[in-house]
Protein backbone atom coordinates (compact mmCIF):
# COMPACT_ATOMS: atom_id res chain seq x y z
CA UNK A 1 0.00 0.00 0.00
CA UNK A 2 2.87 2.36 0.79
CA UNK A 3 4.31 1.62 -2.65
CA UNK A 4 1.02 2.55 -4.34
CA UNK A 5 0.72 5.77 -2.34
CA UNK A 6 4.37 6.70 -2.92
CA UNK A 7 4.13 6.36 -6.69
CA UNK A 8 0.77 8.11 -6.83
CA UNK A 9 2.23 11.11 -4.95
CA UNK A 10 5.42 10.97 -7.04
CA UNK A 11 3.43 10.94 -10.28
CA UNK A 12 1.37 13.93 -9.16
CA UNK A 13 4.38 15.96 -7.91
CA UNK A 14 6.60 15.26 -10.93
CA UNK A 15 3.64 14.91 -13.30
CA UNK A 16 5.24 11.69 -14.55
CA UNK A 17 3.50 10.25 -17.59
CA UNK A 18 3.25 6.69 -18.79
CA UNK A 19 6.26 5.99 -20.99
CA UNK A 20 7.44 2.43 -21.60
CA UNK A 21 11.14 3.23 -21.65
CA UNK A 22 12.48 0.42 -19.48
CA UNK A 23 13.77 2.60 -16.65
CA UNK A 24 15.26 0.60 -13.79
CA UNK A 25 12.91 1.90 -11.09
CA UNK A 26 9.90 0.97 -13.25
CA UNK A 27 11.34 -2.52 -13.71
CA UNK A 28 11.59 -2.92 -9.93
CA UNK A 29 7.99 -1.76 -9.47
CA UNK A 30 6.79 -4.07 -12.23
CA UNK A 31 8.59 -7.10 -10.75
CA UNK A 32 7.40 -6.30 -7.23
CA UNK A 33 3.74 -5.91 -8.17
CA UNK A 34 3.82 -9.08 -10.27
CA UNK A 35 5.47 -11.44 -7.79
CA UNK A 36 4.72 -9.99 -4.33
CA UNK A 37 0.88 -10.20 -4.34
CA UNK A 38 0.76 -13.68 -5.88
CA UNK A 39 3.14 -14.95 -3.21
CA UNK A 40 1.98 -13.15 -0.05
CA UNK A 41 -1.82 -13.02 -0.54
CA UNK A 42 -2.33 -16.76 -1.24
CA UNK A 43 -0.01 -17.81 1.64
CA UNK A 44 -1.80 -15.43 4.04
CA UNK A 45 -5.29 -16.66 3.19
CA UNK A 46 -4.30 -20.34 3.06
CA UNK A 47 -2.94 -20.00 6.62
CA UNK A 48 -6.09 -18.16 7.77
CA UNK A 49 -8.44 -20.72 6.19
CA UNK A 50 -6.57 -23.80 7.41
CA UNK A 51 -6.35 -22.44 10.98
CA UNK A 52 -10.14 -22.12 11.14
CA UNK A 53 -10.36 -25.95 11.30
CA UNK A 54 -13.75 -25.78 9.55
CA UNK A 55 -13.16 -26.53 5.91
CA UNK A 56 -16.46 -26.04 4.11
CA UNK A 57 -16.93 -26.09 0.33
CA UNK A 58 -16.09 -22.40 -0.09
CA UNK A 59 -12.88 -22.75 1.93
CA UNK A 60 -11.78 -25.80 -0.05
CA UNK A 61 -12.42 -24.01 -3.35
CA UNK A 62 -10.42 -20.94 -2.33
CA UNK A 63 -7.56 -22.97 -0.86
CA UNK A 64 -7.35 -24.78 -4.20
CA UNK A 65 -7.46 -21.52 -6.19
CA UNK A 66 -4.84 -19.86 -4.00
CA UNK A 67 -2.71 -23.00 -4.36
CA UNK A 68 -2.98 -22.69 -8.15
CA UNK A 69 -1.82 -19.06 -7.82
CA UNK A 70 1.28 -20.24 -5.96
CA UNK A 71 1.97 -22.81 -8.67
CA UNK A 72 1.61 -20.09 -11.31
CA UNK A 73 4.02 -17.93 -9.32
CA UNK A 74 6.65 -20.69 -9.22
CA UNK A 75 6.28 -21.37 -12.96
CA UNK A 76 6.49 -17.67 -13.87
CA UNK A 77 9.42 -17.09 -11.52
CA UNK A 78 11.31 -20.05 -13.00
CA UNK A 79 10.62 -19.06 -16.62
CA UNK A 80 11.77 -15.49 -15.90
CA UNK A 81 15.26 -16.72 -15.04
CA UNK A 82 15.63 -19.41 -17.72
CA UNK A 83 13.91 -17.77 -20.70
CA UNK A 84 17.12 -16.02 -21.80
CA UNK A 85 18.57 -19.44 -22.62
CA UNK A 86 15.85 -19.99 -25.22
CA UNK A 87 14.88 -17.89 -28.22
CA UNK A 88 11.22 -18.71 -28.46
CA UNK A 89 8.34 -16.29 -28.93
CA UNK A 90 5.88 -18.81 -27.49
CA UNK A 91 7.79 -18.86 -24.17
CA UNK A 92 7.46 -15.08 -23.89
CA UNK A 93 3.77 -15.30 -24.68
CA UNK A 94 3.24 -17.93 -21.95
CA UNK A 95 5.31 -15.87 -19.50
CA UNK A 96 3.26 -12.68 -19.95
CA UNK A 97 0.04 -14.69 -19.75
CA UNK A 98 1.27 -15.94 -16.36
CA UNK A 99 2.11 -12.34 -15.39
CA UNK A 100 -1.51 -11.37 -16.06
CA UNK A 101 -2.70 -14.17 -13.74
CA UNK A 102 -0.14 -13.21 -11.08
CA UNK A 103 -1.15 -9.54 -11.13
CA UNK A 104 -4.96 -9.83 -11.23
CA UNK A 105 -5.99 -13.18 -9.74
CA UNK A 106 -4.91 -12.76 -6.06
CA UNK A 107 -6.82 -9.50 -5.52
CA UNK A 108 -9.93 -10.81 -7.29
CA UNK A 109 -9.94 -14.02 -5.23
CA UNK A 110 -9.31 -12.05 -2.03
CA UNK A 111 -12.30 -9.77 -2.65
CA UNK A 112 -14.58 -12.72 -3.46
CA UNK A 113 -13.42 -14.65 -0.38
CA UNK A 114 -14.12 -11.73 1.95
CA UNK A 115 -17.55 -11.11 0.41
CA UNK A 116 -18.54 -14.80 0.63
CA UNK A 117 -17.01 -15.79 3.97
CA UNK A 118 -17.57 -12.64 6.05
CA UNK A 119 -20.64 -10.86 4.66
CA UNK A 120 -21.26 -8.15 7.27
CA UNK A 121 -24.51 -7.14 5.61
CA UNK A 122 -26.13 -6.80 2.21
CA UNK A 123 -24.62 -3.36 1.54
CA UNK A 124 -21.12 -4.60 2.35
CA UNK A 125 -21.42 -7.44 -0.17
CA UNK A 126 -22.94 -5.09 -2.73
CA UNK A 127 -20.06 -2.63 -2.25
CA UNK A 128 -17.47 -5.44 -2.68
CA UNK A 129 -19.12 -6.65 -5.89
CA UNK A 130 -19.37 -3.06 -7.19
CA UNK A 131 -15.69 -2.40 -6.48
CA UNK A 132 -14.72 -5.69 -8.11
CA UNK A 133 -16.76 -5.03 -11.28
CA UNK A 134 -15.47 -1.45 -11.47
CA UNK A 135 -11.88 -2.63 -11.08
CA UNK A 136 -12.26 -5.36 -13.71
CA UNK A 137 -13.85 -2.92 -16.15
CA UNK A 138 -11.01 -0.48 -15.59
CA UNK A 139 -8.38 -3.19 -16.01
CA UNK A 140 -9.91 -4.53 -19.23
CA UNK A 141 -9.86 -1.02 -20.72
CA UNK A 142 -6.04 -1.12 -20.66
CA UNK A 143 -6.13 -3.93 -23.23
CA UNK A 144 -9.17 -2.98 -25.32
CA UNK A 145 -8.66 0.80 -25.61
CA UNK A 146 -5.69 2.98 -26.44
CA UNK A 147 -3.92 4.20 -23.32
CA UNK A 148 -3.74 8.02 -23.40
CA UNK A 149 -0.25 9.50 -23.51
CA UNK A 150 -1.05 11.80 -20.58
CA UNK A 151 -1.77 8.94 -18.15
CA UNK A 152 -0.01 9.47 -14.82
CA UNK A 153 2.66 6.89 -14.10
CA UNK A 154 1.29 5.36 -10.91
CA UNK A 155 2.41 1.89 -9.84
CA UNK A 156 -0.57 -0.06 -11.22
CA UNK A 157 -0.62 2.02 -14.41
CA UNK A 158 3.05 1.28 -15.04
CA UNK A 159 2.54 -2.44 -14.46
CA UNK A 160 -0.57 -2.79 -16.61
CA UNK A 161 0.90 -0.71 -19.45
CA UNK A 162 4.06 -2.82 -19.47
CA UNK A 163 2.02 -6.05 -19.54
CA UNK A 164 -0.14 -4.67 -22.35
CA UNK A 165 2.88 -3.44 -24.31
CA UNK A 166 4.80 -6.70 -24.05
CA UNK A 167 1.75 -8.90 -24.66
CA UNK A 168 0.75 -6.90 -27.73
CA UNK A 169 4.32 -6.98 -29.03
CA UNK A 170 4.62 -10.76 -28.64
CA UNK A 171 1.18 -11.27 -30.17
CA UNK A 172 2.12 -9.16 -33.19
CA UNK A 173 5.33 -11.18 -33.60
CA UNK A 174 3.30 -14.38 -33.58
CA UNK A 175 0.85 -12.96 -36.10
CA UNK A 176 3.76 -11.90 -38.29
CA UNK A 177 5.17 -15.42 -38.19
CA UNK A 178 1.73 -16.83 -38.97
CA UNK A 179 1.38 -14.44 -41.90
CA UNK A 180 4.70 -15.62 -43.31
CA UNK A 181 3.57 -19.20 -42.98
CA UNK A 182 0.33 -18.41 -44.78
CA UNK A 183 2.26 -16.76 -47.61
CA UNK A 184 4.44 -19.84 -47.89
CA UNK A 185 1.33 -22.01 -48.02
CA UNK A 186 -0.08 -19.83 -50.82
CA UNK A 187 3.16 -20.26 -52.77
CA UNK A 188 2.97 -24.03 -52.29
CA UNK A 189 -0.64 -24.02 -53.43
CA UNK A 190 0.28 -22.03 -56.52
CA UNK A 191 3.11 -24.44 -57.34
CA UNK A 192 0.85 -27.44 -56.88
CA UNK A 193 -1.85 -25.85 -59.04
CA UNK A 194 0.73 -25.21 -61.77
CA UNK A 195 1.80 -28.86 -61.64
CA UNK A 196 -1.82 -29.99 -61.80
CA UNK A 197 -2.46 -27.76 -64.82
CA UNK A 198 0.61 -29.17 -66.56
CA UNK A 199 -0.56 -32.73 -65.86
CA UNK A 200 -4.03 -31.92 -67.17
CA UNK A 201 -2.49 -30.44 -70.33
CA UNK A 202 -0.34 -33.55 -70.81
CA UNK A 203 -3.35 -35.83 -70.31
CA UNK A 204 -5.39 -33.78 -72.78
CA UNK A 205 -2.60 -33.97 -75.35
CA UNK A 206 -2.34 -37.73 -74.86
CA UNK A 207 -6.10 -38.06 -75.32
CA UNK A 208 -6.00 -36.02 -78.52
CA UNK A 209 -3.17 -38.19 -79.84
CA UNK A 210 -5.16 -41.32 -79.03
CA UNK A 211 -8.16 -39.93 -80.88
CA UNK A 212 -6.01 -39.06 -83.91
CA UNK A 213 -4.45 -42.51 -83.94
CA UNK A 214 -7.88 -44.11 -83.65
CA UNK A 215 -9.09 -42.06 -86.59
CA UNK A 216 -6.07 -43.18 -88.65
CA UNK A 217 -6.70 -46.80 -87.71
CA UNK A 218 -10.36 -46.45 -88.66
CA UNK A 219 -9.41 -44.96 -92.04
CA UNK A 220 -6.93 -47.76 -92.70
CA UNK A 221 -9.51 -50.35 -91.71
CA UNK A 222 -12.06 -48.74 -93.97
CA UNK A 223 -9.61 -48.72 -96.89
CA UNK A 224 -8.80 -52.36 -96.35
CA UNK A 225 -12.49 -53.26 -96.26
CA UNK A 226 -13.10 -51.37 -99.50
CA UNK A 227 -10.18 -53.18 -101.18
CA UNK A 228 -11.58 -56.53 -100.08
CA UNK A 229 -14.98 -55.63 -101.52
CA UNK A 230 -13.46 -54.74 -104.88
CA UNK A 231 -11.53 -57.99 -105.02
Amino acid sequence: MCLHVFFAVLAIIRWEKVVVDGRLIFSYVFSFLIFFPVLVIPIFWIIIITHKHTLDSISIIFVTLFGICLVVFMIAFTITFVKDRFDNTMIDKVLYSLFIICFYAPNILQTLLIALSWPINFYFVKACVFILVLSLTRNVSYYTDKVPDDFLATSTTITQCLIRFQTKKKFEDILKGTQISMEEMHEIQKTMQTKIDEMQTTIQMTTDMQKTMQMKIDEIQKTMNENKSIN
